[in-house]
């Protein structure tokens, strides 16, 4: 999986906690999305669904911050072909992180 899809899985999975408890027709008025966007969304179907720059501004919509943090891996030799990470947290309205 290429990390440009990694990160609209991750970004799709906290949108739907976002959302939690609404019913498919709310959060789609609520994020202004078709309500089959959102039913992908919740299946964690995203392909051919909303791009990762909507995903992004949704969010923000819902008032949330989106920081992008870069972190130089060291090269090791002899060793495999490190593959980039990608880790995505989401805060409560205190700062607190939310798994």
């Amino acid at each position: 999986m290429h990390i440009d899809e990694q990160l609209k899985r991750e970004l799709g999975r906290h949108l739907c906690a976002i959302v939690d408890g609404y019913t498919q027709c709310e959060a789609a008025a609520l994020l202004f999305l078709s309500q089959s966007t959102i039913s992908a969304i919740r299946r964690g179907d995203l392909r051919g669904g909303p791009s990762l720059a909507r995903l992004l501004r949704v969010i923000a919509k819902q008032r949330y911050s989106v920081e992008v943090h870069f972190k130089y891996i060291e090269p090791r030799i002899l060793r495999p072909k490190i593959e980039p990470t990608l880790t995505v947290v989401r805060y409560d309205r205190f700062g607190r992180p939310i798994n």
